[in-house]
């Protein structure tokens, strides 16, 4: 998934609540849609400062950087987030996000040179 693609669940997000409230000012009979707001992992993936892609990004541009080190910066920085799923173990190379798409995990393995 790319940036733009959180950039347009977050703004369906922010639509869908407008409507919402619209709706409830002119007193239209309509039945409300319950969301999981995503707010707080869209941020932790691609907006906040140190985000997951700036992360990866930063990772793929040291040649001493290995997947490891790609996954401890991440766990460093997203470890308290309850969106984020660190491994069970420090030989498991995968982590977890909890978003829209329920928890998918995603596996370092590679990564920073797929981003090369």
């Amino acid at each position: 998934m790319r940036v733009n693609d959180f950039t347009i669940v977050e703004e369906c997000d922010v639509m869908l609540v407008c409507v919402q409230e619209e709706y409830d000012n002119e007193a239209i009979n309509w039945s409300r849609i319950e969301f999981v707001d995503n707010q707080e992992a869209l941020d932790m993936i691609a907006m906040k400062p140190m985000n997951i892609f700036a992360l990866v990004d930063e990772e793929s541009k040291f040649p001493q950087a290995t997947d490891a080190t790609l996954l401890t910066k991440l766990n460093n920085n997203h470890g308290r987030n309850k969106n984020y799923l660190k491994p069970k173990s420090d030989i498991n190379p995968l982590f977890g996000l909890n978003h829209f798409a329920g928890v998918v995990f995603y596996d370092t393995r590679g990564e920073r040179m797929c981003r090369r």
